[in-house]
């Protein structure tokens, strides 16, 4: 199960990486 692990983990920075960009 790592790769789900890891792909949810990179997922969420993503969204937050995209929500913080949009913010700004």
């Amino acid at each position: 199960m790592p790769k789900l692990t890891t792909a949810a983990t990179v997922t969420a920075a993503t969204v937050a990486t995209a929500t913080m960009t949009v913010s700004t």
